[in-house]
């Protein structure tokens, strides 16, 4: 079909993102509260409790959809990197290691300070498991000296590589904010190639970068495991995907379409990995064509790396497949459902009924389908499987049929 032709899609799109504008008057609640909550009460607690984190925090960062302007739900969940210091002046605390066995991750070596030097094995890595304990205790240690406050109820837990602190202002209301520690790098210590070098800002703060503490089998030289912190590269990611017009609107559809269809295997930094990928491939001009245009073209390009690749790579690092926690069975199911979607506008366009995408998107649905909303920290949350499904199509099913045939070979007593 004719590209252009999809721009008789746009009425309808406008119609549907209209419709996923979240309520202004409970934004401003939201923000006040958490505000309130982290930066009035429990950051201050938090650096009265424990020398070390006073000594090494460095600033809350609002991470997410929600501070993305990508959110498509009414705000509950939150994610906040608690940026920690890794150096003292021009003192480093860490050698950064890569090895290409491992792309995505790197492990951070202690050679300097006696802050960080608790936190290391024997050979002198960083270890994950103890930084969040760590962590976990200051929250829960300073929780007890906020207990009184204008909350109904405040509590903390743990949820992958964060602390979860849960708040229920209204009974039955309750909302969670995700602390994840991270550590800031240098632009000095970035990986060199194969990783992706960082855009020129000439802005330092923006050419930073971290590492975060995402659960991970990974073994080193000495049989240990918890030593490879993933890479994270948020702040370049912002400079990158900043004033590309239709790119933000054309990504909030895609994630609609996938709570709708219930791909919540599918994180939203996965989803936001296909549009980077794109913006090194078409020229910047793409994103000004109508809306109608960059979702279809979206769409197309998704489908592509589900139903043909089987994988994402990994923005910075393309060695690492960001879908290797899914199940392939899974991928292909959506793949191949993706196909169906694609066909039947591209019929129902031909059929002069361009209102035919509005019933992939039914605003009465969204309450119940939860966002499946993560952020730079949602790169960091292992991907569920959601048992096994009949992929349609003769290619899907002989893949399926191999791997099932590999699955049963591998089980014989």
């Amino acid at each position: 079909m004719d590209p252009k032709n999809y721009n008789r899609l746009d009425p309808s799109i406008h119609k549907i993102s209209n419709s996923m504008s979240l309520n202004e008057d409970r934004r401003k609640l939201v923000n006040a509260q958490l505000s309130e909550l982290l930066e009035s009460r429990l950051l201050p607690a938090m650096k009265e409790v424990d020398e070390d984190f006073r000594n090494l925090f460095q600033r809350l960062h609002y991470s997410g959809s929600y501070y993305e302007n990508l959110r498509i739900s009414e705000p509950n969940e939150f994610d906040l990197n608690l940026e920690l210091r890794s150096q003292k002046g021009s003192q480093k605390f860490f050698q950064v290691h890569y090895t290409n066995e491992y792309p995505g991750f790197v492990q951070i070596k202690h050679i300097f300070g006696d802050t960080v030097k608790k936190w290391v094995n024997g050979s002198g890595f960083v270890m994950q498991h103890k930084v969040l304990c760590w962590l976990q205790g200051v929250v829960d240690k300073a929780l007890r000296k906020i207990s009184d406050g204008p909350w109904h109820k405040l509590w903390p837990g743990r949820s992958g590589p964060a602390v979860t602190l849960y708040a229920e202002y209204v009974p039955g209301e309750v909302f969670s904010v995700d602390l994840v520690p991270v550590f800031v790098l240098d632009p000095s210590q970035w990986p060199r190639s194969p990783v992706r070098q960082p855009v020129i800002t000439n802005n330092t703060f923006a050419e930073q970068w971290c590492v975060v503490p995402k659960p991970n089998n990974h073994i080193d030289g000495n049989g240990n495991i918890g030593t490879f912190w993933r890479m994270s590269f948020y702040n370049q990611e912002k400079v990158i995907l900043k004033n590309k017009n239709h790119l933000k609107n054309a990504l909030k559809l895609m994630k609609l379409l996938r709570d709708k269809e219930g791909w919540h295997s599918l994180s939203s930094y996965y989803l936001k990995t296909v549009y980077l990928w794109t913006l090194t491939e078409t020229d910047s001009h793409f994103w000004n064509a109508g809306i109608g245009v960059v979702f279809m073209n979206m769409l197309r390009t998704l489908r592509d790396y589900l139903k043909e690749k089987q994988s994402i790579p990994f923005f910075w690092d393309s060695g690492l497949n960001v879908l290797s926690s899914i199940d392939l069975v899974e991928i292909l199911n959506i793949g191949y459902r993706l196909d169906r979607i694609i066909k039947n506008i591209d019929r129902n366009l031909n059929d002069g009924n361009p209102q035919y995408i509005e019933k992939l998107f039914p605003v009465s649905d969204r309450s119940q389908n939860p966002s499946t909303d993560e952020s730079p920290t949602e790169s960091l949350q292992q991907a569920n499987s959601h048992g096994w499904k009949i992929a349609v199509g003769v290619g899907a099913l002989a893949i399926v049929g191999a791997v099932l045939f590999k699955s049963l070979g591998n089980n014989r007593d």
